[in-house]
């Protein structure tokens, strides 16, 4: 018998002594299930059979796995012990969840055992969804920081760095077992003197990135300082040459209207891809991207407003510190929008997570439309102690 899928999410939890990764799971069908009404107009929802008060949804929520930060464990191979970082990020690599980067504490003879410094660290962790089992890898990224993008493109892991002093950009070939620097992010603009000047894309960290078939496009609009257009960069992964250029053919040649990274999928029975990003208002996009099959321009035809900025705000409630991402759900053109967040009461501080369904079609040769079609949302009690904020690393469907 086939395993039912289920949507795997990522958190990290802080606090002053302890944190760590925690896996929480909910099985698809019990998210799909939901037949509530949305009212656009007035952001209120007609809960359903399956959403009733009566019906305890926090059974359906698992807590399945979770990870110390700042453990001593032993090295996969070899003796030598290792401290598991802080700050990693993650994304899915084939059937294991793959957890790299972040900080470690590392010690020195000047500085008190009670307050080690903390140093960058290329560590790479697997998390395999069927044996629940963690496992550090014999291989890492030379350069990944903390802060860093990490995606599958072609079945090989990209990494993207950005910082004030110096940025980053690898790749670790899954073939050769090898990983190799490639190119920085940068392209010349002309600044605000007229005069063209080389621009480091990362060197500021509030960038935005977006995975277009085997293109990697980023934008980072605190880089407006340095020049009075910063339009969006592409790498291809495809392109001999390894260089990045600039694409003015996306939002009038100025950066991405959102922070982070979206979401971009195969629009069925087109040629043509489709994106989902969170805006700074508070709103989900969902946006058409057509290419050039000459040039490799990519243009959006049509794009989408899905319902009114108070919409989440009325389903994240009073949670604060909030985190979001996309999760492709892989079933009849299904996408989930999941944000969490932290709520500060009397007692302890408890998560909330909100999930919502959006489901999407194109509709002719240029235009895309979309609905939400259900929602969840939990709150539960954070893995640690005293926790002082849950950041959202990632979602995955697995099954």
């Amino acid at each position: 018998m086939k395993n039912e899928k289920e949507l795997y999410l990522c958190f990290e939890e802080f606090n002053f002594q302890r944190g760590g990764y925690v896996i929480r799971t909910l099985k698809l069908l019990a998210l799909l299930q939901c037949s509530c009404h949305f009212s656009i107009e007035t952001c209120e929802i007609t809960k359903c059979k399956h959403c009733a008060p009566k019906i305890k949804l926090e059974s359906q929520w698992r807590h399945r796995a979770w990870l110390h930060t700042g453990e001593k464990v032993p090295e996969s191979r070899g003796a030598k012990e290792t401290s598991i970082p802080f700050g990693m990020i993650c994304c899915s690599y084939g059937s294991q969840i793959i957890f790299a980067g972040g900080l470690v504490r590392q010690p020195d003879r000047e500085t008190p055992e009670w307050r080690p410094p903390l140093t960058p660290s290329g560590q790479v962790w697997s998390f395999d969804p069927e044996t629940t089992f963690w496992q550090k890898l014999d291989w890492s990224f030379p350069r990944v920081q903390l802060g860093s993008l990490i995606f599958e493109v072609n079945g090989n892991l990209y990494c993207l760095k950005g910082g004030p002093h110096d940025s980053t950009f690898e790749v670790y070939n899954s073939s050769s077992r090898e990983w190799l620097a490639l190119p920085d992010p940068q392209v010349y603009l002309q600044g605000h003197d007229n005069c063209s000047c080389l621009v480091n894309y990362m060197s500021l960290n509030r960038f935005a990135c977006a995975v277009v078939g085997s293109k990697i496009l980023i934008s980072n609009p605190a880089l407006e300082s340095l020049a009075p257009h910063v339009p969006i960069i592409c790498f291809d992964v495809n392109d001999k040459e390894k260089k990045w250029r600039v694409m003015p053919s996306l939002f009038d040649g100025e950066p991405f209207p959102f922070n982070g990274r979206a979401l971009v999928l195969d629009l069925n029975g087109t040629h043509d891809k489709v994106m989902f990003s969170f805006r700074h208002e508070c709103l989900i996009y969902v946006s058409r991207l057509a290419e050039d099959d000459d040039t490799g321009d990519i243009s959006i035809p049509h794009e989408a407003c899905l319902g009114d900025p108070h919409l989440v705000r009325n389903l994240i409630k009073n949670a604060s510190r909030l985190s979001s991402t996309f999760v492709d759900l892989g079933d009849q053109n299904k996408v989930a929008f999941v944000m969490c967040g932290t709520i500060y009461s009397g007692r302890a501080p408890i998560g909330r997570v909100v999930i919502v369904v959006i489901e999407y079609e194109g509709l002719g040769p240029k235009y895309v439309s979309c609905e939400i079609v259900a929602t969840r949302t939990f709150e539960y009690d954070c893995h640690y102690s005293g926790v002082g904020r849950t950041i959202l690393t990632g979602g995955f469907v697995v099954g």
